[in-house]
């Protein structure tokens, strides 16, 4: 009989994880939905990879959310345990019912399962919209070649995806423009099709090049609404 390779709902079945080489997280804790999304930077060919996406729904919370990842993430833990963090700034502000800042928790979460942590979210406000869209929209153009293409495993990220498509511009009467949110709120749309991956893409992206983009760099560039 033909040999059939063994399906791992596991990190061993992904081709595209560099198992040599540390992992990113990005992170947006709530109430009703947690998420996360995972990248890793190939160097050699200046790729911005989103290898794997988590979801996790009410009742369960964001230490459930630490927990799937580090389960499928276990047997590269076992080489790398090195892991950078990004995630909503509001959790260096919101608190659990024990006091607890959300940040703190995921950190110290993160540590307890023997992983090594760097938090690179700056202990500030979330970025204004527009700045997001100027700097997600000059990125993605990718006609910068100090900036990585970026690209979404869709097999591991369907819903990714789909909040990505659905993240439409809405113009705000008083404000210019931000990313509309309503999704968020409809009972029509799945939770995990709403714009909170996308969120998680925006820190990480966000975060990581926005030093990168100065406003000369963007000057020229218009944001299609």
């Amino acid at each position: 009989t033909a040999y059939v390779p063994k399906k791992h709902d596991n990190c061993r079945q992904d081709k595209d994880l560099n198992w040599y080489q540390q992992l990113e997280i990005s992170i947006d804790p709530g109430e009703g939905i947690n998420s996360m999304t995972v990248w890793q930077k190939d160097y050699e060919n200046n790729i911005e990879r989103c290898i794997k996406e988590f979801v996790v729904k009410r009742p369960k919370d964001y230490e459930d959310l630490v927990k799937e990842f580090d389960l499928y993430y276990s047997d590269h833990k076992n080489r790398v345990r090195n892991v950078i963090l990004r995630h909503d700034a509001q959790a260096f502000k919101e608190r659990d019912k024990n006091n607890k800042l959300i940040a703190d928790k995921i950190v110290a979460q993160l540590i307890s399962l023997g992983w090594i942590v760097n938090n690179m979210t700056p202990q500030s406000n979330n970025p204004f919209h527009e700045a997001k869209f100027t700097v997600l929209n000059y990125l993605l153009k990718g006609s910068d070649p100090r900036l990585p293409q970026i690209l979404i495993n869709k097999d591991n990220c369907p819903n990714t995806v789909i909040s990505i498509e659905g993240a439409e511009t809405e113009i705000k009467r008083n404000s210019g423009y931000a990313k509309d949110k309503s999704s968020e709120r409809e009972s029509t749309t799945l939770p995990e099709h709403a714009t909170h991956l996308s969120d998680t893409v925006d820190y990480h992206l966000y975060w990581k090049y926005a030093d990168m983009i100065s406003e000369e760099s963007t000057s020229s560039f218009f944001i299609p609404l």
